[in-house]
């Protein structure tokens, strides 16, 4: 009880570190700049990994079957991002090291030169202190995310195809066409007479692209 009581803790004073950063780092163009290169970016490239999961799938353009894209991005979007913290990492050794000896020897000027973003405070108490265990923190964070990155992304790959087929399956498929359906077959209606029909078996949900006429 008391270690999930001081996680808690933990996570609540590391969100409002990121928090304060966020709202002093937005405050220059630099970091405005920054934070509209990282979330487009970002945007962008788990748009772009969500598309080729689903032609994975289906083995054809994904374009119309945009809400399975979107529901994927999501999903793809938190990979990018811890991807993006276990980039950090590495980053941020080096930088947290430099921040630490800069504060430790009260070099305010100067980490204002080399951090545009930071303002001088003289409200926190046992400063160094608080910034040794912000970067410690921050470190951690982003420590956590490269272990996640190594080791636990070929899972979580497969269990972000298997939304995809789930949603797939259950929201942009119909189980009613011009032919004979079995049973636990969907379809997707395609150019002409071509569909993309949906087998539902026990272990997984294939796809495959097949001509549905009527009487067929």
């Amino acid at each position: 009880m008391f270690f999930w009581l001081s996680m808690l803790a933990w996570a609540m004073a590391l969100g409002s570190d990121i928090s304060d950063f966020y709202g002093r780092f937005a405050e220059s163009a630099f970091g405005k700049l920054c934070l509209v290169v990282v979330a487009g970016g970002g945007i962008n490239l788990s748009i772009t990994l969500a598309s080729q999961t689903v032609n994975k799938l289906i083995g054809i353009n994904p374009g119309s079957f945009v809400h399975t894209i979107a529901f994927v991005a999501l999903f793809e979007g938190v990979a990018v991002g811890l991807t993006i913290l276990a980039v950090l990492f590495v980053v941020g050794l080096g930088f947290g090291v430099m921040l630490l000896m800069l504060h430790l020897v009260d070099g305010e000027r100067l980490v204002s030169v080399i951090f545009p973003w930071h303002s001088p405070r003289t409200d926190v108490p046992y400063k160094k202190l608080t910034v040794i265990m912000q970067v410690l923190s921050f470190l951690a964070l982003c420590g956590f995310a490269m272990g996640w990155v190594s080791t636990e992304q070929p899972s979580y790959r497969t269990f972000v195809e298997e939304k995809a087929r789930w949603f797939l399956y259950s929201f942009e498929m119909y189980d009613r066409a011009p032919c004979t359906l079995g049973e636990g077959q969907r379809v997707a209606f395609l150019d002409g007479d071509e569909v993309l029909m949906a087998t539902r078996a026990e272990e997984a949900t294939v796809f495959e692209v097949k001509s549905c006429v009527s009487g067929g």
